[in-house]
């Protein structure tokens, strides 16, 4: 039971670190990128995910476009990420 309930569920984390969310309204990484398609991956497979960060998404230290971006995307997966 442990073993299928754990091929069930991702844990993703991604860097939120302000000292480049502040200056860059792109995403340098490709962790936007990376995130989505990490959901949606979870999404098709019928997985639950949680994600962890330094700050939440829509929080007063994700602004910009950056921010907007991400709220979008976790807003968009919300459900999957219920577990």
């Amino acid at each position: 039971m442990l073993a299928e309930l754990m091929h069930s569920v991702k844990l993703l984390t991604y860097n939120t670190s302000p000292s480049w969310l502040s200056f860059h309204w792109v995403d340098p990484a490709g962790q936007l990128n990376w995130l989505a398609n990490e959901l949606l991956d979870a999404e098709q497979s019928g997985d639950k995910v949680y994600i962890l960060g330094h700050m939440a998404p829509g929080g007063s230290q994700t602004f910009g476009t950056w921010g907007r971006e991400l709220a979008r995307i976790v807003d968009r997966y919300f459900i999957i990420g219920n577990a």
